[in-house]
């Protein structure tokens, strides 16, 4: 590769998450598993970081703690049927009260969206993600720069639920495989798209198999199968 060939996308996640791990580990020592709840953002496409390992927020910061209560949740306007509409999916599931298009980001945004959300009552079963601010800032900062669609996409794959609380243990552990899955796919697609304008053949063939499953997990959850 010359210097004046262009930088792979693949590449430039791998470098990016290669500067944010040492960063990570000068602020708060080695990367600690905590549980679904939190993950990081480039994991699918990452050759440091393998299975469903998780980071823990910087010492002194939370994080932001996004909910959606699936009393709120709806799958009626999917179809079974052709494409998948990850989009409306998304919007769906989404753990922030969020517009379907048009929403525009700047710093900050992410914690006026978890303002404007609230916590589920309790016992009441929600969907859940945890976003570290390392993660919320970096898309942040990627969305501002590429306003449009693909700033969307990338917001939209942020807000994706990783996890169910509220619920039983068994179908907390069933749950969490499958929206992982689908948040993980959603967010390599996104980022390839916001850094490359392309999401790949592969990466979105993958997304499109974890939508399904996430579709048929929460239609039988909901009761709308």
């Amino acid at each position: 590769m010359t210097t004046d060939d262009p930088v792979p996308a693949d590449l430039l996640l791998l470098r990016e998450r290669r500067r944010r791990m040492t960063a990570a580990s000068a602020r708060v020592g080695p990367v600690v598993d905590t549980g679904a709840g939190a993950e990081p953002l480039l994991l699918e496409s990452d050759a440091i970081v393998e299975g469903f390992g998780t980071e823990e927020p910087p010492a002194g910061d939370a994080g932001l703690h996004l909910y959606r209560p699936l009393s709120t949740v709806t799958l009626a306007q999917m179809t079974w049927t052709g494409a998948i509409d990850h989009a409306t999916l998304q919007t769906a599931i989404a753990c922030a009260p969020i517009a379907e298009h048009g929403f525009a980001i700047s710093t900050g945004w992410f914690a006026k969206v978890a303002m404007a959300g609230a916590a589920p009552a309790s016992g009441e079963p929600a969907l859940y993600v945890l976003l570290p601010a390392p993660d919320f800032e970096l898309i942040e900062s990627a969305a501002a720069m590429r306003a449009g669609p693909a700033a969307e996409n990338l917001v939209l794959a942020a807000l994706l639920p990783s996890t169910i609380v509220g619920a039983d243990a068994s179908t907390v552990d069933a749950a969490a495989v499958v929206l992982t899955t689908y948040r993980r796919a959603s967010l390599v697609v996104g980022w390839l798209e916001a850094v490359g304008g392309d999401g790949g053949a592969d990466a979105t063939s993958r997304r499109d198999e974890a939508a399904a499953a996430v579709m048929s997990m929460l239609r039988a959850l909901l009761g709308e199968a």
